[in-house]
């Protein structure tokens, strides 16, 4: 099975007041997704991870290397970079990637794009604007949010995206 998500920020204490997450300290954070991500993810499933997993910086509240949350996680993790994972060790140099699912071709990117660099025909898949919102269009052009903070703090499921890309294109063309 294939899984999209983005903005763990695992060992980021400050995330949790920034995006009123509801945990109430940074172990419980971690420990919270974890849990959620694998009630979900099996060891032979793919989550393309969509920028910002880990948190490294002292005055964060960070002071672990990825590679301890990845360990407890099932699945096999695709890391697309976001701006956070620049400094945490993060083995992994994609920036952008592109799929093809549901006769639809779509760019994997940590920050949604611009109106201005947008694609024609492609569709986004981005993290990076937390509970800001979870779908943007433009034109033919939709830009689904996977983070966790607008999908119950948990990867999401192809079939699941698929599904509710489309729910917001027939209610977006009903505007």
């Amino acid at each position: 099975m294939i899984f999209f998500t983005a903005d763990m920020h695992f060992g980021h204490k400050n995330i949790i007041e920034f995006c009123d997450r509801p945990f109430r300290d940074l172990a419980h954070m971690n420990e919270g997704l974890i849990r959620n991500w694998n009630e979900r993810v099996g060891v032979s499933d793919t989550v393309y991870h969509v920028g910002d997993f880990a948190f490294k910086g002292g005055w964060q509240g960070a002071h672990n290397n990825p590679d301890i949350y990845e360990a407890q996680l099932h699945g096999n993790i695709v890391h697309i970079l976001g701006n956070h994972d620049r400094n945490n060790h993060l083995r992994n140099s994609i920036y952008q990637a592109r799929i093809k699912f549901a006769g639809r071709e779509w760019i994997l990117q940590h920050h949604p794009p611009k109106e201005d660099e947008l694609e024609v025909g492609v569709h986004y898949i981005v993290g990076h604007v937390h509970e800001k919102w979870r779908f943007k269009r433009y034109g033919d052009t939709i830009i689904m949010n996977v983070g966790v903070d607008v999908n119950n703090y948990r990867p999401v499921k192809l079939y699941e995206l698929i599904v509710a890309v489309d729910r917001f294109t027939k209610a977006s063309e009903n505007d």
